[in-house]
């Protein structure tokens, strides 16, 4: 079972359907939160995506989460993570051929690996603890 997220911790999020006084999202790692209709954006929708950050935890056990609260910095921090995460996958999933009897060189591939690396562990370092929302769905 995934650990719920704690507060202050920023998550994509689904929405899966609208409440009278806000709508229930679906959070990464199959958890479900809540976003008050004061926190979230006036244009939100069912199967709308967001990034949230976690404000507390309802009286049923949700999370509470709002939209409003997430700065532009964090947003683009989710967004470079997403983006980097996916283009890791894709470069992960790709076979490279063997090479035969050229001298061993360093790959692209290894480089941007690397790079990815070093991006995340400043980001982490930026934030002042790890990032459960990075880690890869496995």
């Amino acid at each position: 079972m995934p650990e719920k997220p704690r507060i202050g911790e920023l998550v994509w999020a689904k929405v899966l359907e609208l409440a009278p006084n806000g709508a229930i999202l679906e959070l990464e790692g199959e958890e479900q939160g809540f976003l008050p209709f004061s926190e979230a954006p006036a244009e939100i929708g069912v199967g709308t995506e967001v990034v949230v950050k976690v404000i507390g935890y309802d009286p049923r056990g949700r999370p509470l989460v709002s939209v409003r609260r997430v700065s532009e910095a964090d947003l683009e921090e989710a967004r470079f993570h997403r983006e980097a995460l996916e283009f890791r996958n894709s470069l992960s999933a790709r076979s490279l051929p063997p090479l035969e009897g050229k001298k061993e060189v360093e790959r692209v591939e290894w480089r941007l690996a690397r790079w990815l690396s070093q991006a995340e562990g400043v980001l982490r370092r930026r934030r002042g603890r790890p990032s459960l929302w990075l880690e890869e769905k496995e």
